[in-house]
């Protein structure tokens, strides 16, 4: 998907497509039909919800750097604890206050949370042996339990699958392991790309209750108070609009001298927004 947006000739509209394709399918065959029509809904409702909100919020005086860390905290941050809020009540799962913990590592608090109950630690019994095979794949286990690891989906597989050969481990356990590990792995791998603390905003979202957000009025607000930078070239801007409109009467000569004033705007635009977002929407 990158990979189509850095060639920019991909349709958005085949987003849809792509998350069944990529996102959907794969978790339905490998991890759990239920929880990936649980993930189905969530990215419909917040594709949806995401194209209203583009459309109707203009970000012009934003650049990505400013606008991503709102989105991350108070939209992408509210959806994913929905997400992660509906799967927990479907299926049950850990502490949330933990797993959104930032001092503690996502998979760790999940491989804890499995171990509870269990008469012997799960990775124990799925690996008993200290040497040859077991050992290799239990010191797997013990560095995702550490949080110096992260998981693989057939490592996820092969976990759940050895322990459902040993007949000691429920099955309903077994899938809360695939489905438990593979949010977690997804959250950390989200905590690195993240430009604020992705765990640490759903954590407040649900401390607070989950309750509604206007993104848009905090977008809006943000605009605004970015587009006060500006102003000093707002008086120029509107100069030089009137005297370039053609219904607007030229005297003789009068070219050199707009021209001129067209490369001061410039070089007052260059200093006062080097990004040149300015200069990009008026060529």
């Amino acid at each position: 998907m990158d990979e189509l947006a850095r060639k920019g000739e991909f349709n958005w509209a085949l987003l849809p497509s792509l998350g069944e394709e990529l996102v959907v399918a794969p978790l339905a065959k490998y991890v759990d039909p239920e929880f990936a029509d649980m993930v189905a809904q969530s990215l419909a409702y917040v594709h949806a919800s995401y194209l209203n909100l583009i459309l109707t919020v203009p970000l012009d005086s934003l650049s990505r750097e400013e606008s991503l860390p709102l989105l991350v905290e108070h939209y992408f941050a509210l959806h994913g604890l929905g997400l992660i809020f509906g799967i927990r009540k479907g299926f049950g799962g850990p502490d949330l206050m933990r797993l959104f913990d930032p001092e503690l590592h996502p998979v760790a608090v999940v491989m804890a949370w499995l171990d509870e109950g269990e008469p012997i630690p799960l990775t124990k019994l799925a690996y008993p042996e200290t040497t040859g095979p077991d050992r290799g794949q239990a010191e797997k286990c013990r560095k995702w339990a550490k949080g110096t690891d992260l998981p693989d989906r057939q490592s996820i597989s092969r976990f759940a699958t050895t322990l459902k050969a040993t007949g000691r481990v429920e099955d309903e356990k077994l899938q809360n392991l695939r489905i438990w590990l593979m949010i977690a792995r997804t959250i950390a791998h989200l905590e690195r790309e993240s430009p604020v603390s992705f765990r640490g905003a759903m954590r407040r979202h649900l401390l607070l209750g989950m309750p509604d957000f206007d993104i848009g009025g905090l977008l809006s607000s943000a605009v605004t108070e970015s587009g006060k930078r500006f102003s000093s070239l707002t008086m120029p801007a509107l100069m030089l609009y009137e005297r370039l409109k053609r219904t607007t009467e030229k005297e003789l000569g009068e070219q050199a001298m707009i021209e001129a004033e067209l490369d001061q705007f410039e070089r007052m635009t260059s200093e006062v927004e080097p990004e040149g977002r300015t200069r990009a929407c008026s060529q």
